[in-house]
């Protein structure tokens, strides 16, 4: 079932902090379970790298990350799953990462859905 309250909702954005420094590059969004999603230039800038990398450059870099909007302040790791980014119009920019742990708290995730568009 999906969450149509903000307030319980937003508690599945995490922010994205740069690897090395306590400074936030970005935002993603749980989907429960171990998996997260974000865009692939999140993860670029979380990772330091200077131009955005084919995705067998950037599988299974780690990524730090809290659940600031759930009142957490424990920073976590995740690592790269999928990344793929193309700047063509149209094109895509989106990265999905999987927890190192459990969150180990209750949160609900964030809801996605897909509909077939019909073509005339």
């Amino acid at each position: 079932m999906a969450v149509t309250d903000f307030n319980t909702a937003k508690q599945a954005i995490v922010q994205i902090y740069h690897a090395e420094i306590d400074k936030i590059v970005g935002t993603g969004f749980w989907l429960g379970g171990a998996y997260l999603i974000t865009c692939a230039h999140v993860v670029a800038a979380a990772s330091d790298v200077v131009s955005l990398q084919r995705e067998e450059a950037m599988q299974g870099k780690a990524v730090r990350l809290v659940f600031a909007e759930a009142k957490r302040s424990r920073i976590r790791s995740a690592k790269v799953t999928y990344y793929s980014y193309e700047e063509k119009a149209g094109g895509r920019d989106v990265a999905i990462l999987k927890l190192s742990e459990k969150i180990g708290f209750e949160c609900n995730p964030i809801h996605l859905f897909s509909h077939s568009v019909e073509t005339t």
